[in-house]
């Protein structure tokens, strides 16, 4: 038994030095790929994404496997939209794949960038810079030549920052679907949004965290993401399904296909009205100045969306001039669920519930300046509804009803 313990142990032993050896040896083997290859190396990323990428490689690290870690990492920005940085980053880490390096191969398979500024433009046309991601028709800076595979053993390319560009005329998007990396995240990043279409100054965003796995530009992949809507605090929590991103060869967003569950909140709505898009969409006589939060479901493409959505305002106040005027602690909680198609809301059901009422909605039509649906409620207490329904309040209305069938009514200005 001692024995068969002793031949065991040896042979354990020795598998774990192998390990060890190639683990070690993988890394050199990374170290004079990367000193001999600078330029190819980063050719190839650049070709992937269809944008120049500028870098400096520092330090290639062994643990539980092969990190890399990058630093002054600089995204370049479509020509059409901007000038500036695309992503800039101080630093990015890396995670290689083993097997390949000793083939004296480099798959990156994970990257994170941390604490990066991102910035995302809408030109005039509506179009935004991230949607030319992948195409290479833009002709770009010429840099360094890069090392062709069968040199990679060659003299080491010259010090410094290491720049690369994509070479030109390739078919848009195919760079992306040869991307090794299936996990990409970003940590304490900042968003900087600018939408020409709607002009106003750029939208600052802060802490940016961002989790994508399974990332493959032909096929669905899990995104997570939280980050700081107009605050300090992260209040926007997004996590689902994206993709695939390509349609014909070229990214498409207004065609990419999503399913994703988004939580927003706590917000106040003098904060949403310092976002342009939504500025002159919210009404000028709605006041809501306390925190509020929103729960929902949404999935198809930007053009035609199903979403469920949900949200409790019974907590904070709520007043509409000349309408409503809801006091804080008032339940109130509102459900619906409809479709968003080529800019028109259809709501197929909606539960509402106003202090003691409980309502129920369907068959919701808008348009013609007014709305029109079937409502159905529980038998509610009218004197509850008078604190807050301002119409109701000069009839000092009292006792108990009850709502059944179709109703019409025009909306409020």
């Amino acid at each position: 038994m001692r024995k068969i313990l002793a031949i065991s142990a040896a042979i354990v032993g020795v598998l774990i030095l192998v390990v060890v050896g190639l683990a070690v040896y993988a890394a050199l083997n990374l170290n004079s790929i990367i000193k001999a290859n600078q330029a190819y190396l980063l050719a190839k990323v650049s070709d992937s994404l269809g944008r120049r990428v500028d870098a400096q490689v520092i330090d290639v690290s062994l643990g539980w496997g092969i990190g890399l870690s990058i630093k002054s990492v600089q995204i370049a920005d479509d020509a059409r939209f901007s000038q500036l940085p695309f992503v800039q980053a101080n630093e990015v880490s890396g995670e290689v794949a083993f097997m390949p390096l000793l083939r004296r191969e480099v798959e990156v398979t994970r990257l994170i960038f941390k604490q990066p500024t991102v910035r995302v433009l809408r030109n005039a046309n509506g179009e935004l810079n991230v949607s030319t991601m992948g195409r290479k028709e833009q002709p770009q800076a010429q840099a360094p030549a890069a090392v062709p595979p069968a040199q990679r053993g060659a003299a080491p390319s010259s010090q410094g920052p290491m720049v690369a560009s994509p070479p030109t005329g390739a078919a848009a998007g195919a760079g992306l679907q040869s991307l090794a990396v299936t996990r990409l995240s970003i940590e304490g990043g900042q968003l900087l949004y600018q939408d020409a279409t709607q002009g106003g100054a750029p939208v600052r965003i802060s802490d940016v965290d961002l989790d994508v796995e399974d990332f493959s530009a032909s096929a669905p992949f899990k995104v997570g993401l939280q980050l700081a809507l107009l605050g300090d605090e992260q209040n926007l929590k997004v996590s689902g399904r994206l993709g695939p991103l390509l349609r014909d060869g070229a990214i498409d967003a207004k065609r990419m296909p999503f399913a994703l569950k988004i939580s927003l909140g706590p917000l106040t709505l003098d904060r949403l009205r310092t976002l342009a898009p939504l500025r002159g969409k919210i009404p000028a006589k709605l006041s809501m100045p306390d925190p509020v939060s929103l729960q929902a479901k949404v999935e198809g493409t930007a053009d035609s969306v199903n979403f469920d959505l949900s949200t409790d305002l019974s907590s904070g106040r709520i007043v509409y001039l000349g309408v409503f005027n809801k006091p804080a602690a008032v339940p109130l909680r509102l459900k619906a669920t409809g479709v968003r198609r080529d800019g028109t809301v259809s709501v197929s059901e909606a539960n509402l519930t106003l202090a003691d009422l409980q309502a129920k909605a369907s068959n919701i039509v808008l348009g013609g300046g007014g709305l029109r649906a079937r409502l159905d409620s529980n038998r509610f207490s009218l004197d509850a509804l008078t604190k807050s329904v301002a119409a109701m309040a000069k009839y000092d209305a009292s006792g108990k009803a009850e709502s059944l069938g179709s109703q019409r009514g025009t909306r409020a200005a």
